[in-house]
């Protein structure tokens, strides 16, 4: 599943910066991540999409640690 947000960024404080897109919806996004390009009113997509490759990877590890820490 994949859902795409476009949000104007609306300031800057420090190294993040403030994004608002409908309904009221307030995003603090780090900076560094933002097109270099981008200033106080442009406006930025965010892609958002599941990774079930990844969970799956993450639970894994996890369950690997957990056994690791039970087992002393």
């Amino acid at each position: 599943m994949q859902n795409t947000l476009y949000l104007v960024v609306d300031r800057f404080e420090g190294h993040m910066a403030v994004l608002r897109g409908e309904g009221g919806l307030e995003v603090v996004y780090p900076k560094k991540n933002l097109p270099k390009e981008a200033r106080e009113g442009s406006v930025v997509v965010l892609t958002a999409q599941t990774d079930e490759e990844n969970r799956k990877m993450r639970e894994k590890t996890a369950k690997e640690l957990l056994r690791e820490i039970l087992a002393g």
